[in-house]
């Protein structure tokens, strides 16, 4: 499970901005998270569009115990993530 401490809501779906978050998972789950991290930031350096965003496979899910989403860092132009 990912817990976390959030510091303000950023739009207008709820999103929180988080000062800090917790990862407890087993080991082969943190490995799982940090390929998924990993293929990702190899992706997002080619990505042409502000919307891009990938989501965890769906055992990566199960082991965690919620939905990994990672967001391209730049929102789009008058817009927020």
């Amino acid at each position: 499970m990912i817990y976390g401490y959030d510091s303000r809501t950023i739009n207008e779906y709820g999103l929180k901005e988080m000062r800090e978050i917790s990862v407890a998972a087993p080991p082969c789950a943190l490995r799982e998270l940090a390929t998924f991290l990993m293929q990702c930031a190899d992706e997002l350096e080619s990505a042409a569009s502000a919307h891009w965003h990938r989501h965890a496979s769906a055992s990566l899910k199960r082991d965690i115990g919620c939905e990994v989403v990672v967001l391209n860092c730049k929102p789009p132009v008058g817009g927020t993530l």
